[in-house]
């Protein structure tokens, strides 16, 4: 290669948008590029002389380097998406590929890295995976990660041949509240409301919710309807309890029906009928109430 070829391939690397980094055969820095300095934080006599280690974010284990340096000193070229360390100590994924220079003797003489930064778009793809199994508006599972985690309850609870609860939560009067104080109140007593049955719950507990002032839990550890009884008591006492939500002081209550498995279903469809129509009876009782499904 003439020098104005290499003069140009130069140039080229140093205005690439990816990251560039140009070691020796035992890893020794020895030449990086400006995205480089700009995605890791180091200046470029900073990294020169140093090795990748330095980016080193302690997300990857040794199996993960050992494959790759088996894998460029055969060679071959290695691709991966890799979590990397800034100086500043926080972390960012770079998708990485690694490849073998040899020299006229055929041997490996350094490597060249090409490390594209692919944070913004993991993160993004994140949010849009955390979004599908969410609810927008409180942050708890929706309706298709509860159904995801009822499935898997019902697997479970049946080959241990053990028991749990299903509950179906709705609120007490809270289209008038909605249509009295509006509906920025209304989503704030949704967001209080989906916090203080968090805060009963066991961290082995799920709450979901299905749509508007609707909500569900599952207990897959209960072991008879008189422990759920309980723990729908202690969530009618946390709804109940008077909400503050800017200047205004709102009460509303909720009415729960309870579903046991296997008593009142084994299947997904005959556990959330029996709770549903058990909250129902709860709300014709009079509201504020705990009924359980009927055989």
């Amino acid at each position: 290669m003439n020098q104005q070829h290499q003069r140009l391939l130069g140039a080229a690397l140093s205005a690439a948008g990816s990251g560039v980094i140009i070691t020796e055969r035992d890893g020794k820095i020895v030449w990086v590029n400006e995205s480089f300095c700009k995605q890791s934080g180091y200046s470029e006599s900073q990294a020169i002389g140093q090795t990748p280690r330095i980016l080193k974010s302690h997300q990857h284990d040794n199996d993960y380097y050992a494959e790759l340096w088996n894998t460029i000193l055969n060679g071959k070229r290695w691709a991966s998406e890799t979590v990397e360390r800034h100086i500043d100590g926080s972390h960012y994924i770079v998708s990485q590929t690694i490849t073998p220079i040899f020299d006229n003797a055929g041997e490996i003489s350094h490597f060249i890295a090409i490390h594209e930064d692919i944070t913004a778009q993991k993160e993004a793809q994140e949010r849009i995976e955390y979004l599908a199994h969410h609810d927008g508006l409180t942050g708890i599972p929706n309706r298709a990660l509860f159904y995801d985690r009822l499935e898997h309850t019902i697997s479970l609870t049946k080959r241990e041949k053990g028991t749990f609860a299903l509950m179906f939560l709705d609120l007490d009067r809270f289209k008038p509240i909605n249509d009295t104080y509006g509906h920025t109140i209304g989503d704030q007593l949704l967001q209080e409301v989906a916090q203080r049955i968090g805060s009963v719950l066991r961290e082995s507990d799920t709450v979901a919710r299905l749509g508007g002032d609707e909500f569900t839990v599952i207990l897959p550890t209960i072991n008879d309807e008189h422990e759920a009884f309980k723990v729908g008591k202690k969530l009618s006492e946390a709804i109940s309890a008077p909400y503050q939500l800017g200047d205004q002081e709102i009460i509303t209550s909720a009415s729960i029906g309870i579903a046991i498995y296997p008593e009142h279903g084994t299947s997904d469809i005959e556990l959330i009928t029996a709770a549903d129509s058990a909250m129902y009876s709860a709300k014709e009782t009079g509201r504020h109430c705990i009924a359980l499904a009927s055989i």
